[in-house]
């Protein structure tokens, strides 16, 4: 949703840091990895692109970036950790670490979290509506 504020470059780190909160919790739900589809092809990126930064590595970049910028990524992968209803523990340590890097208030991170519930059933229908037909349950 909120890619088109990123440049090139931020993209492509954006997608890392995706594929690597999917990953984070040794699931990649078939749900995330949907999203994750939709998502490389908004982007205009190949999802199986090697990017050999971590984690830790990507947090800093984006940490460096102004403050609209940093809304946006954390979005996003708020919105895909979510996005299986599952909160696993690697997941919450990531947004926490994002959360703390970024600066946001723990009121930020509620909201945020009521936000993406309310959003995800609309990513779903809109790239269903694309033809990509990502399923809701499973």
């Amino acid at each position: 949703m909120f890619f088109p504020l990123l440049n090139q470059e931020e993209k492509e780190h954006c997608l890392s840091l995706l594929i690597f909160a999917a990953n984070s919790d040794s699931h990649y739900h078939f749900k995330e990895k949907s999203l994750v589809t939709g998502y490389s092809l908004l982007m205009g990126i190949d999802p199986n692109t090697p990017n050999n930064a971590n984690g830790e590595e990507i947090i800093q970049f984006f940490s460096e970036k102004p403050d609209i910028i940093k809304r946006a990524v954390f979005l996003e992968t708020l919105g895909l950790v979510e996005s299986d209803s599952i909160f696993h523990p690697e997941e919450d340590k990531l947004i926490k670490k994002m959360a703390d890097s970024f600066g946001f208030s723990t009121s930020y991170i509620d909201d945020a979290r009521v936000w993406i519930k309310e959003m995800l059933p609309l990513y779903y229908r809109g790239f269903e509506l694309l033809g990509l037909n990502i399923e809701r349950t499973q």
